[in-house]
């Protein structure tokens, strides 16, 4: 996981905590756990949160769970973590939403991980 500091936007910290992720569970239970990008909006667009940890890739099928882990077939079609990133930036940098905190990417798509930590990286720098 890799975490990326965020400068708060003057909003009070509430300490929630948005996991966007359509496999993998989140750390524990004090993160909102959302499993696509229309659900992720969704939240984003409900509530301010503190932290703010992204999958890149959304839409995986779940074939199984084996002894090596989830086995995992071919996408579905789906926006994914970037693109939830994107949006979050235009909504801070437009002044309609605070900047959460702190933007994670636990991905394991190493160019979609490079991707959202770009976006969160421009954050830091414009604001």
């Amino acid at each position: 996981m890799v975490s990326i500091g965020i400068p708060h936007s003057g909003k009070a910290l509430v300490n929630m905590k948005l996991w966007l992720d359509d496999i993998r569970t989140p750390p524990d239970t004090t993160w909102l756990w959302v499993r696509s990008y229309d659900e992720a909006i969704k939240a984003i667009d409900s509530a301010y949160f503190d932290i703010i940890s992204l999958d890149h890739d959304l839409g995986m099928v779940v074939l199984g769970e084996g002894k090596g882990g989830i086995l995992v077939g071919g996408e579905v079609e789906a926006k994914t973590g970037y693109d939830v990133a994107c949006y979050l930036e235009r909504r801070v940098f437009s002044g309609e939403i605070a900047a959460p905190n702190r933007i994670l990417s636990h991905s394991a798509n190493p160019v979609g991980r490079r991707r959202i930590e770009q976006v969160a990286k421009r954050l830091t720098e414009l604001l």
